[in-house]
């Protein structure tokens, strides 16, 4: 770990294909590992764990993309990390490309004691070209996928129609709150290729989940 004397900074530590205890396989040249990443408590140690996309990963084809559970130590090293992508973690969605350009957690969903997982997938072709879409992972007490919901133009109850390039699921968040007073954590999702108002200008969707198993069943639109 490397010491730091000014800047408000007093150390940091690396993850690479190289440094910080990485065992896993960084496989291609453009995996871009850390194009997206998030700090969550995966495993119940009270050490905060980390989810990190490569969205060029190649598993199961081009650029198709991959999340990475990465399971540290209180230095900051890795102790173990599991990949979630078309060809790990038992993911069984048929991937199109990007996926993993956002990811966070969303609490228990299912009420099963096991975390649950959101990841963008903003190239998803659902509908059009690059509508984009969201994935929410339901795992299993490996930190494999026990099933999972997509959202995506008009699928899964989500009742808005995505246009091309909209690139939804290029970013999302647990909102850490309960913005309709339900007990339930609410969600964000942007899609910056939304073109209300002229070309590009971009919008994010706030969702209101159930808990029965992930549904949607309200959403609105911020442009």
């Amino acid at each position: 770990m490397a010491s730091l004397e000014s800047g408000g900074i007093n150390s940091y530590q690396k993850i690479s294909g190289t440094l910080g205890g990485l065992t896993a396989s960084l496989p291609s040249s453009y995996d871009n590992f850390g194009w997206a990443s998030r700090g969550v408590e995966l495993n119940g140690d009270s050490i905060t764990d980390l989810l990190v996309g490569a969205i060029y990963s190649d598993d199961g084809g081009g650029d198709k993309g991959a999340v990475y559970l990465i399971f540290l130590e209180d230095t900051g090293l890795v102790s173990s990390s599991q990949k979630i992508s078309q060809t790990s973690g038992y993911l069984t969605a048929n991937l199109h490309t990007e996926f993993g350009s956002a990811c966070d957690d969303m609490g228990d969903v299912n009420a099963d004691t096991m975390i649950d997982l959101a990841v963008g997938c903003r190239d998803d072709d659902t509908g059009a070209v690059d509508t984009g879409a969201f994935f929410l992972l339901f795992l299993d007490t490996n930190y494999m996928v026990l099933s999972h919901l997509k959202f995506a133009s008009l699928t899964s109850g989500f009742t808005a129609s995505l246009t091309s390039y909209d690139l939804f699921g290029s970013s999302l968040a647990n909102m850490r709150g309960d913005l309709n007073n339900d007990g339930i954590i609410d969600f964000v999702v942007g899609a910056p290729g939304d073109d209300d108002g002229g070309d590009y200008q971009g919008a994010v969707y706030v969702f209101f989940m159930n808990n029965v198993f992930g549904d949607i069943f309200l959403s609105f639109i911020f442009s």
